[in-house]
């Protein structure tokens, strides 16, 4: 019977992690929105520094072409991972988990465009969409991410043939490789559209707190024992990091500025 390389699927998911990071640092860039990370706009860039070479500007919209081949080969691969054993749990749970990041994103877009506004005519919605709208689905989509990566887990070891501890630890690799892009992602390129959700890091504990009360074995703790263990650690602790970062930045940086008032909703 045919067996995966294991260390052939992790390739597959670093690959794709590289280029979802790849396609936020160049629409950041394209777009204007990573004004701490990028200082001018690829355009700006490409007009201040014409040569007899460059072309027109639409020949750039090549990349979206580029782009979105790369996503269509990385799909394919990734269905070549779960072509023999591919179970409907494991794609509709991720196709939940997608679903939820795509409306946080587009709920994070929308309140940067008219959070000025909002804090200055409705200073009490402003707040309830961030901590119940924003926060409710991070802890939607951060649980069914998780429940992802346990159904990946089950049909790897159940169907793919592969041992359970070898699962388990690709698995919690995986949270783990997530984790910590989520903190980095949050608090240094992201922080003007997310720094008010703080419930990614609960739903971790959570997850991880019942593994450990259901399988941990105090007398004789194996390798995956000890390394949902020290996850269970280091999420705390960069949620403790996170909160303070938060507050100091609530009161140091904050968003805007009480000095003007608008009393229109702006439309863009």
């Amino acid at each position: 019977m045919y067996e995966h390389n294991i260390f052939k699927i992790i390739l597959i998911f670093l690959t794709l992690a590289v280029y979802i990071v790849m396609v936020a640092f160049n629409a950041g860039a394209g777009s204007g929105l990573m004004k701490d990370v990028f200082l001018q706009r690829v355009g700006n860039l490409s007009d201040k520094f014409n040569t007899n070479i460059t072309p027109a500007g639409w020949t750039f919209m090549i990349w979206n072409v580029i782009f979105a081949w790369q996503f269509l080969w990385l799909g394919y691969v990734l269905a070549g991972i779960c072509r023999r054993f591919l179970i409907p749990a494991l794609v509709f749970l991720g196709a939940i988990a997608l679903t939820n990041h795509i409306v946080l994103f587009i709920s994070y877009r929308a309140l940067y465009l008219h959070g000025e506004w909002f804090d200055k005519q409705r200073r009490v919605d402003l707040w309830l969409i961030r901590i119940f709208v924003q926060n409710g689905i991070a802890v939607y989509a951060t649980w069914t991410t998780i429940a992802s990566l346990l159904n990946f887990a089950v049909a790897l070891t159940y169907n793919g043939n592969i041992p359970n501890g070898t699962s388990t630890t690709v698995c919690l690799s995986l949270l783990a490789f997530e984790v910590l892009l989520w903190f980095i992602l949050e608090n240094f390129l992201f922080d003007k559209y997310v720094r008010y959700t703080l419930t990614v890091y609960p739903v971790v504990f959570v997850a991880l707190s019942g593994v450990l009360d259901k399988h941990f074995n105090e007398a004789a703790p194996d390798g995956n024992n000890i390394y949902i263990a020290v996850l269970l650690a280091v999420a705390c602790a960069l949620f403790v990091v996170r909160v303070l970062l938060v507050i100091w930045r609530h009161f140091k940086q904050p968003f805007y500025s009480r000095s003007t008032s608008k009393t229109s909703f702006p439309l863009a």
